[in-house]
């Protein structure tokens, strides 16, 4: 009885997770903006201090990275 439970709950998720695919690939444009957004900070981090990239330039990179994350807030 119990393996017969289990699966049937298992069967319940993945139709749960097949109805909604929608919420799905919103995660995973979530999950990819915040790995790109923690590249690029890392990547500015790294720019900044080596002093590879002009003052100017490397604000310009936070206020990408600010807009981005402010357009990740809205839509949340």
């Amino acid at each position: 009885d119990a393996s017969e439970v289990k699966k049937d709950l298992t069967a319940l998720i993945r139709e749960r997770k097949e109805l909604e695919p929608d919420e799905a690939r919103a995660q995973q444009r979530i999950s990819v903006i915040r790995r790109f957004l923690g590249t690029l900070k890392a990547l500015k981090k790294e720019m900044e201090v080596a002093e590879y990239l002009p003052s100017p330039l490397l604000k310009e990179i936070d206020a990408v990275v600010n807009r981005i994350e402010q357009t990740m807030d809205e839509q949340e």
